[in-house]
């Protein structure tokens, strides 16, 4: 879009649109194509989404294989000390949704204080990856490749083909506090670099 905002208070004038955006890719017609995406790529609109050589804008990045089980995922003490607060199990809740084979994680703390983490389908990674820079931010340090969404500090990290998701609440916690937890679980459930 083109348009032109006022100097002192941004006041937003005569807005037009440059280019109409690229269309949206449609959800396989049958269920032979189904198949041949994951669940999660159809409903984040990624599945049949064209190449690069198609002329799309964001080439999607191959992940490695997935090879192997991924590792285990981190018990309380793990999330825990990585929080540096005390965390228990919390086993009266189900696995997260995306999970992969239900290989997901709960951990309840004080104060209402939640933390799940979840073995996920790549394509979560691969949504992250294609979000706007204003809202995700990389992680260096965290796994082989690691964002953080910036509402809701929400982390995806990789290790080789394998992808972790750690999501929760902090209540009476800063933004700033809770994005720190989520990353350092994520580093103790991945392990270093």
């Amino acid at each position: 879009v083109r348009a032109e905002v006022s100097p002192w208070l941004a006041h937003v004038r005569n807005l037009e649109v440059v280019t109409p955006a690229a269309p949206r890719p449609a959800l396989p017609a049958d269920e032979a194509d189904a198949d041949a995406a994951s669940p999660l790529a159809v409903l984040l609109g990624t599945a049949g989404a064209p190449d690069a050589s198609a002329g799309s804008r964001r080439p999607s990045v191959p992940l490695p294989p997935v090879t192997g089980p991924p590792p285990p995922l981190p018990d309380a003490t793990a999330v825990s000390g990585a929080a540096g607060r005390p965390f228990e199990v919390d086993a009266g809740v189900d696995p997260h949704p995306l999970a992969a084979s239900a290989r997901s994680a709960a951990f309840t703390g004080g104060n209402g204080a939640r933390v799940q983490v979840a073995w996920v389908d790549p394509g979560l990674l691969q949504a992250y990856r294609s979000m706007p820079r204003l809202l995700r931010r990389e992680l260096p340090g965290v796994g082989d490749e690691a964002y953080r969404a910036v509402i809701g500090g929400g982390v995806v990290a990789r290790r080789g083909g394998h992808v972790l998701m750690v999501i929760g609440r902090m209540p009476g916690t800063s933004d700033r506090d809770r994005d720190r937890t989520f990353e350092a679980v994520a580093r103790a459930a991945l392990g270093p670099p």
